[in-house]
């Protein structure tokens, strides 16, 4: 069973994976993180770089800050974005007209969080979310 946190929005195509694949999936607040099994692996997805980058901004960066400080120690934490990149390193060549941070501002942030609470980063197309949260989370489903 995976659990999703109850203020993960704009899920559809994640949810819609799930119930083809025959993945069993409830929705409850979380502590932490967007999709978890047991606490020990946490999966935090954000839509694109740009979410990513609001919510390191001053104006939210307290709040993501808090967030990863309640992770349990010895838990695994991904942070999946649904970007068309392919390593963190392509992050520096990022850029919005919508956001504050240029790629390499993001790129340190993102390597620092990483140090600090052991993130791990995964780029992938939102197509292929589902599969990937869950077999990051060990559920097999079909396809």
């Amino acid at each position: 069973m995976i659990y999703i946190d109850t203020r993960e929005k704009k899920n559809t195509h994640i949810l819609q994976y799930f119930e083809r694949n025959g993945i069993a999936y409830e929705k409850k607040k979380l502590e932490v993180c967007d999709y978890t099994v047991d606490g020990n692996i946490l999966i935090e997805r954000k839509q694109n770089l740009l979410e990513l980058a609001g919510n390191i901004t001053k104006e939210n960066g307290r709040r993501i800050k808090a967030e990863f400080s309640r992770v349990p120690p010895n838990a695994t934490v991904y942070v999946l974005v649904e970007e068309n990149i392919h390593t963190l390193e392509d992050v520096q060549k990022w850029s919005s007209k919508y956001s504050k941070l240029h790629g390499a501002t993001l790129y340190r942030y993102l390597v620092s969080y990483q140090r600090r609470h052991g993130l791990q980063y995964i780029f992938c197309h939102k197509n292929s979310s589902g599969k990937i949260i869950a077999k990051l989370l060990g559920i097999k489903g079909g396809g």
